[in-house]
């Protein structure tokens, strides 16, 4: 919580100095300076003569900060300003007929201007192979002493590198009862070890006995939990007449309980011309948004939301 707080009061400090500190801006290696927008419904106006205001920081590439703040209804002789009214416009009527929500815009060029788009798809894990490993795995299943020892022996028969291994196990095994729960076999094998692990796959290949469904391992992919950790960023297999589409999620930084029934949202980035985002994906991978997990857009949106806090306070 401390530490929550104190970087808080670090992205505060940043926007008043206009200057970035809590992250090395230089990491990116980009010599562009990258602008990102939001904007927000102005009240007092209703469908069809809604009005916005617009919300702009601009970051150089050596991490100084601009803030703007601009609207539709007052004139403007900056045609960048014009333009990128137009284009959030454009955007969020493009995407709100599938129930699509932009939430900002981002460019190191004026004619280049990205649209991050919240989908109304997610990722989830495949609950139903999920569901059938606990129940295969229930830690108070019954297996008989007799036949574990065969099934550790024939294991160790075809893998004679744990041997070691396997002797102490069935040394162990041989004193207890003659049946065992599946939640005592699996704390004599000790599930974080090599042996162990290949034990557990071997007897369930061989006999279809499982003891541990391995479900925090990122390795075994076998219930889709890559779904729901990292940051994933991909294409779908079409083309556009212009510009491009990338899609892109960020998930938990590690595969906790507490995120197992969390889905990830899918976001959509779509460019005027060439596809820049991939440059900004490092600004996903922060752990001072979202209390030391990854942000799930760029971390200059959160000093935005900031900024527009301040500014109505002051």
């Amino acid at each position: 919580m401390v530490k929550k707080v104190v970087q808080e009061l670090i992205i505060k400090g940043d926007i008043y100095s206009r200057k970035l500190s809590i992250y090395d801006w230089t990491q990116l290696k980009t010599d562009k300076t990258w602008s990102f927008v939001t904007r927000e419904k102005i009240e007092g106006y209703t469908y069809p003569d809604s009005h916005f205001e617009y919300n702009m920081m601009t970051v150089t590439p050596t991490g100084d900060l601009n803030f703007e703040t601009f609207n539709d209804i007052e004139p403007t002789e900056s045609t960048d300003k014009e333009r990128i009214m137009l284009m959030y416009s454009e955007y969020n009527k493009e995407n709100s007929r599938v129930c699509n929500s932009v939430e900002g815009l981002v460019f190191s060029d004026i004619n280049n201007i990205h649209a991050i788009v919240r989908t109304c798809e997610f990722t989830i894990p495949d609950i139903y192979k999920l569901n059938m490993a606990l129940k295969e795995t229930n830690p108070n299943t019954a297996v008989r002493k007799e036949n574990l020892i065969n099934m550790i022996n024939a294991f160790s028969s075809e893998y004679p590198q744990y041997a070691d291994e396997t002797n102490n196990l069935i040394a162990i095994i041989r004193e207890q009862q003659p049946v065992l729960t599946k939640y005592e076999i699996r704390r004599f094998m000790n599930m974080q070890k090599k042996y162990a692990i290949d034990l557990n796959q071997y007897m369930r290949d061989k006999y279809g006995v499982w003891m541990h469904p391995r479900i925090q391992s990122l390795k075994n992919d076998e219930y889709l939990m890559s779904n729901i950790v990292n940051i994933c960023c991909f294409k779908k297999d079409f083309v556009l007449e212009e510009g491009e589409e990338v899609y892109y999620y960020a998930g938990e930084k590690s595969l906790r309980r507490s995120g197992v029934s969390r889905a990830c949202i899918i976001r959509k980035i779509i460019s005027e011309k060439k596809m820049e985002f991939k440059d900004l994906l490092p600004l996903l991978s922060v752990e001072f948004v979202r209390n030391g997990q990854y942000t799930v857009v760029p971390f200059p949106f959160k000093y935005l939301r900031e900024y527009i806090k301040i500014s109505k306070n002051i």
